[in-house]
C-alpha cells in the first residue's frame, strides 16, 4: 500500500526527468517517503515533518544536499547517490545509517 506521503510526492512532482530541487519541509508527511530515480535532482528539503519515520533515497546520481531536520526518522537508506556533499538529520531517531 502507497502511503499518503508517497501519493503527495508523487502528485506535486511527476515530471521526475524535470524536477532539480524537492521541498517537503512542514507537509506533515507520515510513515515512509520513498525518493528514487528523479536523474536531475540536485536538492532534497524534507524537514519538520513530526510524523516522517522512514527515507529511501535511490538512483539520485545529481543529488549533493539533503536537509530531514526536526522529523521523527529512525531510518534512512540511501542507494546511488554518490554526489552527497551537505548530509542534516539532526533532531531525529535514528539509530543507524546505511549508505
Amino acid at each position: 500500500m502507497v502511503s499518503d506521503s508517497q501519493n503527495w510526492l508523487d502528485k506535486n512532482y511527476p515530471n521526475k526527468e524535470e524536477v532539480k530541487q524537492i521541498d517537503v519541509k512542514n507537509k506533515q508527511l507520515k510513515g515512509q517517503l520513498i525518493i528514487q530515480d528523479f536523474p536531475s535532482l540536485e536538492k532534497i528539503e524534507c524537514g519538520s515533518n513530526k510524523e516522517l519515520t522512514n527515507i529511501e533515497l535511490i538512483n539520485l546520481p545529481q543529488l549533493n544536499y539533503f536537509h530531514a531536520n526536526n522529523c521523527q526518522l529512525t531510518d534512512i537508506e540511501i542507494k546511488n547517490c554518490s554526489n552527497i556533499s551537505y548530509f542534516n538529520v539532526a533532531n531525529n531517531l535514528l539509530t543507524d545509517l546505511v549508505f
